[in-house]
C-alpha cells in the first residue's frame, strides 16, 4: 500500500478491508484513488482535494453547500480532513460493490461514535446535513423541510425492537425493505 500512508491509516484500512471483505485488488484501487487526490503528498484529503475528486467523478450537480455537507458527514472524526478509510467508504458507495457492503458503510458513517448502534441524534444529524442540502440543490427551497418529527418517525420504523437504538441488522433490514433512500443521500450506486 506504499510508504506514504501512516501506520495508523494502514491499520484502519486493513480493518476496513477485513470488515467489508474487500479483495487486495479493491483495496489497492481505492487507496490509489485516494492518493491521486491528496495534494502535496499529504496523508489526508482536504475539502478542495475532495472537490477535485467529485469533479473527476463527473458529479457536476454538486454545489458548494452539498460538497460541504457530504464532506462533513464523511469526516467522522471531525478533524476537517478525510483519512484514507473515510474516503474509501465513500468511494465504495459510488462504484460497483454489493449493496450489503454499502449498507454497512452508511451505517458506519451515521454511527459517528462507533458504538455499533445508531441513536436518534446521529440519524438526525445525517438527515439534516444531507437532506437539507439536497433539497437546496434541486431547487426545492419552497418544499417541506424534513422536520425532527419526520426523522423521529423514520427512526421508529427502523428501530424494530423499540430499544431507542438501531443496530446494523435493523438498519440493513430497513434498507432492503423500504428502499435505498438512506444510501442514496450519499449518491450510492445501486444496481437495478
Amino acid at each position: 500500500m506504499g510508504s506514504r500512508l501512516a501506520k495508523q491509516q494502514k491499520e484502519e484500512i486493513n480493518k476496513l478491508v477485513t470488515k467489508l471483505s474487500l479483495s487486495d485488488e479493491d483495496r489497492d484501487y481505492t487507496v490509489d484513488t485516494f492518493r491521486k487526490f491528496c495534494r502535496f503528498n499529504r496523508k489526508t484529503m482536504s475539502r478542495d482535494d475532495f472537490k477535485d475528486f467529485l469533479a473527476m467523478m463527473n458529479m457536476t450537480s454538486y454545489n458548494e453547500l452539498l460538497i460541504s455537507a457530504v464532506f462533513q458527514v464523511l469526516d467522522t472524526n471531525a478533524d476537517g480532513e478525510l483519512s484514507a478509510s473515510e474516503f474509501i467508504k465513500y468511494f465504495i458507495l459510488l462504484i460497483r460493490f454489493p449493496v450489503a457492503t454499502k449498507v454497512q458503510i452508511v451505517f458506519d458513517i451515521i454511527d459517528r461514535d462507533s458504538s455499533g448502534c445508531i441513536e436518534l441524534a446521529e440519524i438526525r444529524r445525517y438527515y439534516h446535513d444531507l437532506a437539507t442540502s439536497r433539497a437546496y440543490l434541486v431547487g426545492a427551497r419552497d418544499s417541506r423541510q424534513l422536520t425532527d418529527r419526520d426523522i423521529d418517525k423514520l427512526f421508529s420504523q427502523i428501530d424494530s425492537d423499540s430499544n431507542k437504538k438501531v443496530d446494523s441488522k435493523e438498519f440493513e433490514q430497513h434498507a432492503r425493505t423500504s428502499g435505498p433512500e438512506l444510501l442514496q443521500l450519499l449518491d450510492a450506486y445501486i444496481e437495478d
